[in-house]
């Protein structure tokens, strides 16, 4: 009698064979099947060594050899065909077989090495990887929310909004700077691009705001950070501009002072004229030292009050000498829906799209590209920006994106959704297993992802799905599947 075999553990041989508790039965049969039939498939090949080695132990053996490392791209079928031989040849002794199981495997690996250059390793790898239910490759991004307090009470803010009250210990949770600099080595290992310092208030007020941009520029990944400019005097300036950062990201969601007080509380002419004197310092500071860093941003986020003034935002953000014009559509909650933009509102934008663009080409300031996506697909519900592009056809961010907040919580995406803890191990093993490996299965189907629930006992697919926060990530890893032609592979 012959058992077949699909996984070292029932998590992954019950999974792909479709029935629970399969596994059990299959593991109870293996020390006296005559033979032990091992199936290769796209969703366990990068797991082949582990399972083939339990399948021997349980037979009264051992062997000894490496799993099949997906780098590099450029030979990986060839070396998938020796890995298979050798596996072969150990196993055998024990009755044990290695097969393929699955007819498009050798075509996708023969696939990716035929696409495989100099400079697409990690993103060729982390499309694989959704093909193959593995994240063989770090997060392109990471985002660091790294301390909870704020100076300002934007009224879009979902922590820190007028008739919010959050809790004074959350308000004083900091991101340790050790936690912080553990993690910036890992991702530098892991094929990670770049890290996000973030807040749930302003970064800035972290007392080692410095020495983390220094501590993740020092691994060799890029960096950026958000801020709201008010803190920005020409000490920080100074500061920001000789530390070498990439990119800065300045919400300021107003033409105007009338505006901008209308979306702030507790702001006036004042805070108006401050941010606008920072900003212009900056520029002058940045342009006296002459590398061009940090690229600036302008962010806005749409809303009632300011959705006539985009126009003016942008000829503000070329004055002022921002790189780029970030606008983005309110993410609606019950505490700001009197902020809510109408389908009228969404027309009017769409009428004068044309003029933007154009307003902003002239002089020389770039259009943040998912602009465009979250106006296309906001229909007749503003709020749903992002519409129902990754629910019905794969939420991918669980590959692409990594998010710490400041109590060390690894969230799934940017709405808080905890899979693990910065405490609970090394971020590379953390990212590689666990619920953050079920969650990342999970929303390759939001829609069959069931009763999966957070470490929050949440579900994984909520409404929030529907204004994706991180759409730009999402839409990034959905073109490079059809750059790369792997949708067909896609089970």
């Amino acid at each position: 009698m012959a058992v077949k075999l699909l996984g070292n553990g029932p998590e992954l041989h019950d999974r792909l064979v479709g029935k629970a508790g399969d596994f059990a039965l299959v593991d109870a049969a293996l020390p006296q099947a005559d033979q032990v039939l091992i199936g290769a498939r796209r969703a366990n090949v990068f797991h082949l060594t582990a399972i083939v080695s339990y399948a021997c132990e349980r037979r009264g053996g051992q062997i000894d050899v490496p799993p099949l490392d997906p780098h590099p791209v450029g030979d990986l079928a060839q070396r998938f065909g020796r890995h298979m031989a050798h596996l072969q040849r150990l196993a055998a002794p024990f009755g044990v077989r290695v097969i393929i199981d699955d007819d498009l495997l050798p075509t996708l690996l023969t696939h990716v090495t035929d696409h495989a250059d100099a400079g697409n390793e990690t993103d060729l790898l982390r499309v694989l990887g959704i093909v193959c239910d593995t994240a063989l490759v770090g997060p392109h991004w990471f985002v660091f929310e790294v301390i909870n307090r704020c100076n300002a009470r934007c009224r879009y803010c979902n922590i820190h909004a007028p008739g919010r009250h959050p809790a004074t210990d959350f308000l004083d949770t900091k991101l340790p700077y050790e936690d912080f600099a553990r993690t910036c080595a890992d991702l530098a290992t892991m094929g990670t691009d770049g890290v996000t310092v973030l807040a749930n208030g302003e970064p800035t007020l972290h007392p080692d705001f410095a020495r983390l941009i220094a501590c993740a520029r020092d691994y060799g990944l890029r960096v950026n950070f958000f801020t709201n400019g008010l803190l920005l005097d020409k000490e920080k300036a100074a500061t920001i501009v000789a530390s070498g950062v990439d990119e800065m990201f300045c919400t300021v969601s107003a033409a105007t002072a009338a505006t901008y007080a209308a979306l702030h509380a507790d702001v006036g002419e004042v805070q108006w004229q401050k941010l606008l004197t920072n900003l212009r310092r900056l520029f002058q500071i940045r342009r006296l030292d002459g590398a061009g860093k940090p690229t600036a941003w302008m962010v806005n986020v749409i809303c009632g009050p300011n959705v006539r003034e985009i126009l003016a935002m942008a000829d503000l953000a070329a004055d002022l000498g921002f790189d780029g014009f970030r606008p983005q559509l309110l993410r609606v909650d019950e505490y700001n829906r009197d902020l809510s933009l109408t389908p009228q509102d969404v027309d009017y934008l769409r009428r004068v799209q044309p003029e933007l663009e154009a307003r902003l080409a002239a002089r020389g300031v770039e259009l943040w590209d998912s602009y465009a996506f979250q106006l296309e697909h906001a229909g007749n519900d503003p709020d749903k920006w992002s519409g129902n592009v990754f629910v019905e056809h794969g939420c991918f961010v669980g590959y692409s994106l990594g998010l710490a907040k400041s109590n060390g919580d690894l969230s799934f995406c940017c709405t808080v959704k905890p899979v693990a803890n910065l405490a609970d191990g090394p971020f590379r093993e953390l990212w590689a297993g666990g619920l953050y490996h079920r969650a990342r299965l999970g929303a390759k189907n939001l829609m069959a992802a069931g009763d999966l629930r957070l470490l929050d006992g949440k579900p994984l697919y909520t409404e929030a799905c529907h204004h994706c926060d991180n759409h730009d990530i999402n839409r990034r890893m959905h073109e490079l599947m059809e750059r790369y032609g792997m949708w067909r592979f896609l089970a």
